[in-house]
């Protein structure tokens, strides 16, 4: 049953990273992301001894996003700060907003990346079963957000931020917001 779960996943994997489909946002809280990627990887964190942490800037809106896009691409980050961690640590999901952009990070205290160069290249992988497509996907499911992921890695931390510009709805279209002039 694992097996066919994890064949499922990289289905899925596969089906999105080639996919053509377009972003279909909607208004959703970032605390509801979060919570349900909490809800998916709980179980994984519980037994390998990983504390899941939120530090969400209060009173933040909601944000314009494909919601099962964005959830796909945290929970693919997600996954991998478990996995780099099974001796236990630190999960913490942070966000915030600044300068017309929201800012979503992910921070473990796992063993980081030994060769971060190429982490977003699909089929890179450093795992015996990976794909190399979960960072791929997160990259790809970013930029059509219109934003941008970057990561930082050293041993006992590792931490990628997204950040996805502010939209609104102007008759019937999504645009960025605007920002004032410096």
């Amino acid at each position: 049953e694992t097996e066919l779960r994890r064949l499922e996943r990289n289905l899925h994997d596969f089906e999105t990273c080639l996919s053509r489909t377009g972003v279909t946002r909607k208004a959703v809280s970032v605390e509801a992301l979060w919570s349900s990627v909490c809800d998916q990887v709980r179980a994984v964190a519980d037994a390998n001894g990983v504390v899941l942490r939120s530090e969400l800037a209060p009173d933040l809106p909601s944000v314009q996003v494909d919601a099962d896009r964005m959830t796909i691409s945290l929970l693919h980050i997600a996954r991998n700060a478990i996995e780099a961690m099974p001796d236990g640590g630190v999960l913490t999901f942070r966000s915030r907003r600044a300068g017309g952009m929201f800012e979503l990070e992910i921070e473990d205290t796992g063993q980081g990346m030994e060769d971060p160069q190429a982490v977003f290249d699909a089929f890179y992988t450093t795992k015996a079963s990976g794909t190399g497509l979960g960072l791929a996907i997160v990259h790809r499911i970013v930029q059509e957000h219109g934003g941008t992921v970057q990561y930082e890695s050293r041993p006992g931390h590792t931490c990628f931020a997204i950040r996805l510009p502010e939209v609104v709805v102007r008759s019937g279209h999504w645009m960025a917001q605007e920002q004032p002039a410096a």
